[in-house]
Order: C-alpha cells, then structure tokens, then sequence
C-alpha cells in the first residue's frame, strides 16, 4: 500500500471544495472599465499625434476631441474616479501644450489649403467648349509621338490634341514647334 505525503489529502480536499464535492469556480475576473477608457483615450491622442505629424490639423483635432471625450462620458463623470479624473487632467495639459506650441509657431490648428496643381489652372484657362483643332495639330502631334518614346503610351485623340493645343498656345504663342515642349513634359 502506497503512503500519501503528509498534506496531500488535504490539498485534493480543498481543490475539491474541502468536502469532497465539485470544485468550485472561481468567478472570473471583472474588466477593469477605467483602465478600458484610459486605453481607449490613450489611443485617441496616439492618433491625434500621427495625424499632426502628418500635418493633417483638423483630423488630429477631431481625435484629440475624442480622447477627451471618452474620459467625459464616464459613467458618473470623469471626476467620480480618481483614475479617469488624473488621465482627463493630464491629457488636457498634453493637449494644450500642444495647441500653444502651434499657436506659437504662428499657425495654429488651422490647415494649409492646397496649392491648385498647374493642370487646375489649365483645366481653368480651357474653354468649355473645345475649339476646332488647328489644321495640321494631328499630323505635328503623330510625328512627335513616333520620333520620341515615353515611359506610358500616348494614343493623340481629341482630348490630347486638345492639351497639346492649349499648351502650345499659352506658353509658346501658338508656335507648332512647341508641340515637342508640350509633349515633352509627358516623359
């Protein structure tokens, strides 16, 4: 007969729920709903950085704003815990540091609009109606297309015909010559 180590019965006794009945379950941990919002507006300023690294202001604004706000949508208040309250403290302190930096450098959270590519001012100068294509424009644009090669195709149809024209006649007075120039800036 084998001999139990001193203890062991006891231990199997507990394990078991100290009877000799079914083991009871611990019950399962509860989440931690202050450390899920603090991650959560945590998050929100991780992003709001990114979106200001990359200078997109009114995007980092709008996650900053959010990462407030999940800290103000505390049940009770974000004063009715002392974690949520020093999270909310410290991020408005961060945020804030980080709205005077901007206004000091003289811009602000305002964005810089974007400077019109010069094709917009082409499409601008473009007549809505296209006018009748100079005569000869085809066979100019054609004889360019065959004596240079470009890294995509060029297949000279109206609406090509069309920039060339308005190209040559806006920069280089409507000189056929100018042709190679236009098409040049397709390389």
């Amino acid at each position: 007969m084998r001999r139990q180590p001193e203890g062991s019965a006891s231990l199997h006794a507990s394990a078991a729920g100290g009877r000799g009945g079914p083991a009871v379950q611990p019950a399962p941990p509860q989440p931690d709903l202050a450390a899920e919002a603090i991650a959560r507006s945590q998050a929100h300023f991780a992003s709001g950085e990114r979106e200001l690294a990359l200078g997109h202001l009114g995007s980092a604004r709008a996650e900053f704003d959010l990462a407030v706000d999940v800290l103000l949508a505390w049940p009770g208040g974000a004063r009715s815990d002392a974690r949520i309250q020093a999270q909310l403290n410290h991020l408005v302190d961060r945020i804030s540091a980080i709205e005077a930096a901007a206004l000091a450098a003289g811009d602000g959270f305002t964005e810089i609009p974007d400077e019109p590519a010069s094709i917009d001012e082409l499409l601008a100068a473009a007549p809505q109606v296209p006018p009748a294509l100079p005569p000869g424009l085809a066979r100019a644009v054609e004889a360019e297309l065959a004596s240079t090669s470009f890294e995509l195709p060029i297949i000279p149809h109206d609406k090509v015909l069309g920039y060339v024209d308005l190209y040559t006649a806006a920069f280089a007075s409507g000189s056929r010559p100018a042709c190679g120039a236009a098409l040049a800036t397709c390389r």
